[in-house]
């Protein structure tokens, strides 16, 4: 029941992407400096949250991978030389393999913000 609501409440992440990249498209680029400076806020805004919801459905995929996969492959999750052991080391290299990627993607991210806030020109 907890796994179903937090499924549901997790897809609200994809209603918001989908309402801030129509209102993105919507903007006008401007030729007044705060218009330009509106329209760059809003694509690192976009820009960071479309990369969140990449790297959270990643997440939430291989969750469900390591975790339903055993159960799925029970002759050879039984096995102890197995990869696919409920407590082997799928989970493990899953998670330390995304937790180390996602972490790269996203500091991409945060330093464009950073250099766009902090921009000498």
């Amino acid at each position: 029941l907890a796994m179903a609501v937090s499924c549901v409440l997790f897809v609200v992440i994809y209603f918001r992407l989908a309402y801030k990249r129509r209102m993105f498209r919507g903007m006008d680029r401007g030729t007044t400096v705060e218009d330009v400076e509106a329209y760059a806020r809003g694509r690192l805004s976009l820009g960071l949250l479309w990369t969140c919801t990449v790297l959270w459905t990643t997440l939430v995929v291989a969750y469900f991978f390591y975790s339903l996969a055993p159960l799925l492959l029970e002759g050879v999750a039984d096995n102890p030389a197995s990869w696919f052991r409920r407590d082997g080391p799928l989970t493990m290299a899953c998670e330390a393999t995304l937790d180390v990627l996602l972490k790269v993607v996203y500091m991409k991210i945060i330093v464009d913000v950073h250099d766009a806030v902090f921009d000498d020109a």
